[in-house]
């Protein structure tokens, strides 16, 4: 897979899905295309976790665990 070092004003650069369930999105997205979940802490809470996605140590995009304002709102993962 090319390696993206440079995106042209207006062009896609990032995937990041807010999901209901992180560990499944890790799962099929690792199984799917070979990412490898990196999580790191974003508050106090357990599943307060931001997961970068990776393929040979580089990042290709990232997902977390949807907010409840988020899921109350009815925004579809």
């Amino acid at each position: 897979m090319p390696q993206v070092t440079h995106h042209e004003p207006g062009s896609f650069s990032w995937a990041e899905l807010a999901t209901s369930d992180p560990a499944g999105a890790k799962a099929f997205y690792g199984a799917l295309f070979g990412w490898a979940p990196v999580d790191s802490s974003m508050g106090p809470g357990p599943e307060d976790v931001y997961t970068r996605l990776q393929i040979e140590g580089a990042d290709v995009g990232a997902l977390y665990k949807m907010l409840p304002e988020q899921a109350a709102a009815g925004v579809t993962p």
